[in-house]
């Protein structure tokens, strides 16, 4: 099974399980700018523990649960990992945490067509705060890049009052208005 293909039948599987979730990471990335490769879905989900439990028993074929719960640092939540059988591809949960950007951008999900499934996804302001918050201190600097593919693609379309705010609020203003001086050019 391909990495797609699992992503899919996860993302029918959290349907099926009335889960509500949205898709992060690079598919959401990939929504509002242009492909790139990746080697790992990420989905926040929002749900008590008889849904999950419900879910994780209900994984679809060639896709398990590594029991490990993991943390992750950047905003607090904690985080699950299926793996695909036969593949190096894995799709990451993170269980929505109580930090006030993770659960506005939640709130402000908006439902798309991603893998031709219905799903919900960021919004690019979210995608690039987001990707701000991880790309500080040059930890990843493929989220800079992400951060700078969206702003650059989605140019006049974008709430930059609202990134500002945030940005101001995680420390990454200074960082969000070189990447939006780099592209500005381009809108």
């Amino acid at each position: 099974m391909t990495g797609e293909e699992a992503t899919v039948r996860v993302i029918g599987a959290l349907h099926e399980a009335r889960i509500a979730f949205m898709m992060v990471g690079s598919l959401s990335r990939n929504y509002y700018a242009f492909a790139r490769s990746t080697k790992d879905a990420d989905i926040v989900m929002e749900a008590d523990g008889d849904l999950v439990r419900s879910f994780f028993e209900h994984l679809p074929q060639g896709i398990s649960l590594d029991p490990q719960v993991t943390f992750e640092t950047v905003t607090g939540t904690t985080r699950q990992i299926l793996t695909v059988e036969g593949s190096a591809f894995k799709i990451e949960l993170f269980y929505l945490s109580d930090d006030p950007h993770d659960c506005e951008r939640f709130q402000r999900r908006v439902a798309v067509k991603i893998l031709d499934r219905e799903c919900f996804i960021p919004t690019a302001e979210d995608v690039i705060v987001q990707k701000l918050r991880w790309a500080r201190g040059g930890r990843r600097g493929k989220d800079y890049d992400d951060a700078r593919d969206v702003m650059a693609v989605q140019g006049h379309r974008l709430d930059f009052t609202y990134i500002r705010a945030w940005a101001d609020r995680h420390g990454t203003l200074e960082l969000m208005e070189e990447i939006h001086q780099s592209v500005a050019a381009l809108f």
